[in-house]
């Protein structure tokens, strides 16, 4: 049985799929995920998902000027490769264990002097890329482009940010997954506006993405927090 799966981001471009051993049966078909907005909010500045039921009007400067009405492009892939896909996306179970780990220590290693804060960005940005942290939810997805399935809603399967790795505000995404966002974009015939809106998305320098906004999440706000109450309980037993 196949899983219609709604891609927005880099796995619109069938490259991308097929490097995560991922090939679909037939075409994807344009669509839009109603009910949803898209913002470039998940950790390291890639987009995700936001239900428009949590966007307050008190939150909307956290999301703008990076918000619109998500297009993308819906997939018929089986349960396998979804599945396979779930666990290349949603989680690296050792990589994530890894980065929670290297971030305690680079804080405490920082705080005893033992790095320099060039060297923490440089740690975070690495760490950064290795994690990904999104989880499925169910959507619905208007369809276009295809006479067959123009005007449809077809429920789908897509990926969004777990709440932990928010970023507390929007940020300009990096300038090679835009690219391949784009890319995506054109090899499946997304709406010429939507294209001409991602065409004009000021992406971020790699000096931005090093910044601690794109790093700004309750994840690594627990970490940093555990990291210097580890530290002062070392400080203390060292002491007395």
């Amino acid at each position: 049985m196949a899983v219609c799966y709604f891609s927005y981001g880099a796995n619109m471009s069938r490259y991308v799929l097929e490097k995560r051993k991922v090939r679909t049966s037939k075409p994807g078909v344009p669509g839009i995920a109603k009910d949803y907005v898209l913002t470039f909010s998940h950790r390291g500045g890639y987009a995700t998902l936001i239900p428009l039921t949590k966007l307050l009007h008190s939150e909307e400067a956290r999301w703008a000027p990076f918000k619109i009405s998500p297009h993308g492009v819906l997939y018929h892939i089986s349960q396998e490769e979804f599945a396979f896909l779930q666990v290349s996306i949603t989680h690296r179970g050792r990589e994530q264990r890894l980065s929670a780990q290297g971030a305690i220590c680079a804080i405490i290693l920082w705080s005893m002097g033992c790095l320099s804060v060039f060297s923490c960005k440089a740690s975070f940005f690495y760490l950064q890329e290795k994690e990904v942290g999104y989880q499925v939810t169910d959507i619905l997805v208007q369809c276009y482009g295809s006479e067959e399935e123009e005007g449809k809603l077809i429920p789908a399967k897509a990926f969004v940010s777990s709440p932990l790795l928010l970023l507390f505000a929007a940020v300009a995404p990096p300038a090679r997954y835009m690219a391949k966002i784009k890319q995506g974009a054109d090899e499946n015939g997304l709406c010429g506006l939507y294209r001409d809106w991602l065409a004009n998305v000021r992406v971020a320098t790699l000096h931005e993405v090093t910044h601690s906004d794109y790093n700004s999440t309750y994840a690594d706000l627990g970490a940093r927090c555990f990291g210097f109450a580890l530290l002062a309980g070392i400080t203390w037993a060292l002491i007395n």
